[in-house]
């Protein structure tokens, strides 16, 4: 079947596979969601490969690249149909340079029709408050790997909250560092474990009434 040729070929890091696959499924009406699923499914044990010891750094990278060809071929020609959403500011926490999740989920939520504004990684609190001042977004979504990373998660909420502007805006938080019931601990207002959920999260703050 094409799609578990699919997630073979992208754990196999396949691009062509990959591609040909993709293309194939949407040619047969398979639903853009479903096909995500199957990225992500590859993208999944591409990361348990890196946690083996089997994959390295280039390998991620090379995996970012086939995600990101993908999903240019699932929503060529829908991005920006409906006008902009949204507006979201994300990043990755101050010492953590870990940003490859972050990317993909910035492409996600661009394919969304969200407007994105990527303050990359290695983020200070202050930088990530100033930020939700200047740009006044929906959401911040605030991504980290490391451990400790989720300290810095915690800062970034306290300089909001000191800075009077914590209730403008909803938070969610992301990534290995951190679990759901760490997340609302700190004072999140969401968790996300993966890239779908995220974008639905994102939608469902933006777009209460779907």
């Amino acid at each position: 079947m094409d799609r578990e040729r699919l997630v073979t070929s992208f754990a196999q890091l396949n691009t062509k596979a990959v591609l040909d696959c993709t293309d194939a499924l949407l040619a047969s009406g398979v639903p853009e969601e479903e096909l995500l699923q199957l990225l992500q499914r590859g993208m999944t044990l591409v990361n348990n490969s890196c946690a083996a010891g089997e994959y390295f750094i280039a390998d991620l990278i090379m995996a970012n690249h086939i995600f990101t060809e993908a999903i240019d071929r699932i929503t060529r020609g829908r991005a920006g149909e409906t006008g902009e959403i949204g507006r979201v500011l994300i990043g990755t926490v101050q010492g953590d340079i870990h940003d490859i999740g972050k990317n993909l989920i910035g492409l996600l939520l661009r394919n969304s029709n969200f407007g994105v504004i990527d303050l990359g990684s290695s983020v200070p609190p202050e930088r990530f408050c100033s930020s939700v001042l200047t740009y006044a977004p929906d959401l911040l979504i605030v991504s980290g790997t490391l451990s400790g990373s989720e300290i810095m998660m915690a800062r970034t909420i306290e300089v909001l909250e000191d800075a009077g502007i914590r209730n403008t805006i909803r938070i969610i938080l992301g990534g290995s560092c951190i679990n759901e019931r760490q997340a609302l601990m700190i004072g999140a207002d969401a968790y996300s474990h993966d890239l779908l959920d995220c974008v639905r999260l994102a939608r469902r703050f933006v777009l209460p009434e779907e």
